[in-house]
């Protein structure tokens, strides 16, 4: 679980760094879920957005990805969300 401090820290990082996954007007494939999980793997921090042409919402993205890969929201604004998850491996760490 993240701590406020925690989560204000991730979102001064991922200011800088572009998005990641987009979900486009097909919404959540399967093509998504890989891509969602490799740049998580990779990164820890990962920026996602909702094009206006997709039929899915921010709240159920969030709650998919949530469920599906055990990972954190740091933070929702718009139709941007950005979640976090620790790897060894990954680029961003606390």
């Amino acid at each position: 679980m993240l701590s406020n401090k925690d989560k204000k820290e991730l979102r001064r990082l991922a200011h800088h760094e572009k998005n990641l996954v987009n979900v486009g007007k097909h919404g959540l494939t399967d093509n998504l879920y890989e891509s969602f999980e490799a740049a998580l793997e990779q990164h820890n921090l990962v920026k996602v957005n909702i094009l206006k042409t997709s039929s899915v919402t921010l709240d159920e993205l969030i709650e998919s990805f949530v469920h599906e890969y055990e990972c954190e929201l740091v933070n929702k604004t718009g139709r941007v969300a950005i979640f976090y998850k620790y790897h060894e491996e990954g680029r961003i760490k606390l």
